[in-house]
């Protein structure tokens, strides 16, 4: 599965009462790609928690790979200079999968 690249920007439209998630054109016509788009009173916090999610997604893939590595910087290890727990691995892999339709 592969997403719409980020950054994505929720736009809220008073008159179609709701709003748009687009993201930056993707082709050579400079459109940019409608993600998503509601009529139905949309929570603001939720609409721009879903224009996040390539940032985001992009933040656990990026923590995964430091976390992963062999030689994390001491200044990345968590607490007491300690190395992340195999939870929280497991926990950015399983969210990661969620993300990415379980790739």
């Amino acid at each position: 599965m592969t997403h719409t690249p980020g950054p994505w920007k929720y736009v809220p439209h008073d008159t179609l009462n709701g709003g748009t998630i687009i993201a930056p054109s993707q082709s050579a016509d400079g459109l940019s790609e409608i993600v998503a788009h509601g009529r139905c009173n949309p929570n603001p916090a939720d609409m721009s928690l879903i224009a996040a999610a390539p940032e985001l997604l992009d933040t656990l893939q990026k923590c995964l790979d430091v976390f992963q590595s062999s030689d994390m910087p001491h200044s990345l290890r968590v607490g007491n200079g300690k190395q992340p727990t195999e939870d929280t691995i497991l926990c950015l892999r399983m969210q990661i999968a969620k993300a990415t339709g379980g790739e």
